[in-house]
């Protein structure tokens, strides 16, 4: 318990109220808060051992929400994970063969990102039930959304001036993942600056499962969401209507 640093608080729910308290570097603390045990007790579940990239930012380099978040399944039968690794553009370790190579290499490879996603049934046995589940590449993401009216890929491409908008989104930098807790939707969070636009700020939604870019947003450069963004998906949005009103 000294060691944990949570900053989520889960609802699992059930019979004895379970509670999980999310500490983003070191693992997930459940408690049956209704149960009839005193004192109470507490399960310590560790996250699945970190990408490669990620040792370096171990434990406390950077926010952990920066490249990690964890929910709950509407229905509360799975706890989900997710973890980026990012990398910035690296020199290339052995030179170009020729002139013509290095000068449209540039001597370097260009940086991106991978998402990987775990799940754990509830209710959670322990650690090695964590299961790998979706991984995704930057630069595998297809960026047709299949929106008619293109305002996706418009949006994107405006950032670089140029139609194509999936090597845009290949050249965004994108962190704090947020988990959708319906389906494979993860939101991301992108901040920019374009000559051709100005500062921009989005939330970019992408299928981890099929690879698929499914949206994009704008968000408001003026509330610097970016300096410690704090998104949280929530059941709000299945209970709203819409209604239709007759104007007179």
């Amino acid at each position: 318990m000294l060691y944990h640093k949570t900053a989520k608080t889960l609802a699992i729910g059930g019979e004895r109220g379970t509670v999980a308290w999310v500490d983003l570097w070191r693992g997930i603390l459940l408690c049956d808060v209704l149960g009839e045990e005193r004192p109470l007790r507490f399960q310590d579940i560790p996250l699945p051992i970190p990408a490669r990239g990620n040792w370096g930012r171990l434990p406390e380099q950077c926010e952990p929400n920066y490249i990690r978040d964890v929910a709950i399944s509407r229905h509360k039968d799975t706890i989900k994970y997710i973890e980026m690794d990012i990398w910035p553009p690296r020199e290339l370790d052995t030179p170009p063969d020729s002139y013509l190579e290095w000068v449209r290499c540039k001597s370097t490879s260009p940086g991106g990102w991978k998402a990987t996603t775990w799940s754990m049934p509830i209710p959670v046995g322990s650690f090695t039930d964590w299961q790998p589940d979706c991984e995704v590449e930057v630069k595998d993401i297809a960026t047709d959304t299949g929106d008619p009216d293109r305002c996706t890929n418009n949006l994107l491409s405006s950032l670089s001036g140029r139609r194509d908008a999936a090597l845009t989104l290949q050249k965004l930098p994108m962190a704090y993942p947020t988990i959708s807790i319906d389906d494979d939707i993860v939101y991301f969070v992108s901040c920019t600056k374009s000559r051709h636009i100005g500062k921009l700020e989005l939330v970019i939604a992408v299928d981890v499962r099929r690879k698929a870019l499914r949206g994009a947003a704008k968000l408001d450069v003026h509330k610097n969401f970016v300096i410690m963004p704090a998104f949280c998906t929530c059941e709000t949005c299945t209970y709203p209507t819409k209604i239709n009103t007759a104007s007179n």
